[in-house]
């Protein structure tokens, strides 16, 4: 892809959007602005806009735990570009800490056709049945 033809499908989502947006969300999002202007740096707020571009549930869960952390009272002063890129990696570890996948194995076990569990052993006794001799 060339730098038009991306340029021409970014203006056709962007015009898709604000197709869908009311008032109502425009005053909101207005508001969000304003109040992440205050708590984020200029480069943070850059960053924050590329990652919007590139996934943008996961700019609105940051945006939202920035909101969240600023009312608490717990920033002290405005976010620069490395303490950004520090939440967003806690975020992506606590993330994949949330979804790992435990695969308990039962040893040496088999299952037939009916779901019944045979053991390595119980396997080892029919292969030494005489049927085939």
């Amino acid at each position: 892809m060339d730098d038009d033809e991306l340029r021409r499908i970014r203006e056709a989502r962007l015009q898709e959007l604000k197709s869908k947006r009311t008032p109502q969300d425009d005053k909101q999002d207005e508001m969000k602005a304003a109040a992440l202007s205050q708590i984020l740096q200029q480069d943070a707020r850059e960053r924050l806009n590329r990652i919007r571009i590139v996934n943008s549930e996961r700019a609105e869960k940051v945006e939202q735990l920035l909101m969240r952390l600023a009312q608490s009272g717990q920033l002290q002063g405005r976010i620069s570009d490395p303490d950004l890129v520090h939440l967003l990696n806690k975020m992506s570890q606590q993330e994949q800490q949330s979804s790992k996948l435990v695969f308990s194995r039962r040893g040496n076990d088999f299952s037939d056709e009916e779901g019944d569990v045979i053991s390595s052993k119980d396997a080892k006794d029919e292969s030494d049945d005489d049927f085939f001799d």
